[in-house]
């Protein structure tokens, strides 16, 4: 955490959450209510593809987005250490 607020990265998502997992954990909403478009379309996958795609894009967005950061971390580390070596 030290090295990515030295390199002035901040950490997390920058995309808006509308409800954390946190939340959801204490207002005690079951796993089972997050998914309505399982029960609504009767277990059918290929009814919930759009809603899929989305959260699949979403996770890959989260990973790049994590990928960048770690490497501007990195970068301003080895910035650091040629500068005082």
């Amino acid at each position: 955490m030290e090295a990515a607020a030295a390199a002035g990265v901040q950490l997390g998502s920058l995309k808006p959450q509308i409800v954390t997992q946190v939340e959801m954990a204490e207002s005690r909403v079951l796993l089972a209510c997050h998914d309505h478009a399982r029960t609504s379309e009767f277990y059918l996958p290929w009814k919930c593809e759009p809603e899929c795609h989305a959260y699949e894009k979403c996770q890959y967005e989260l990973v790049i987005e994590r990928m960048l950061q770690m490497q501007k971390i990195c970068e301003a580390q080895e910035a650091k250490h040629h500068a005082s070596g």
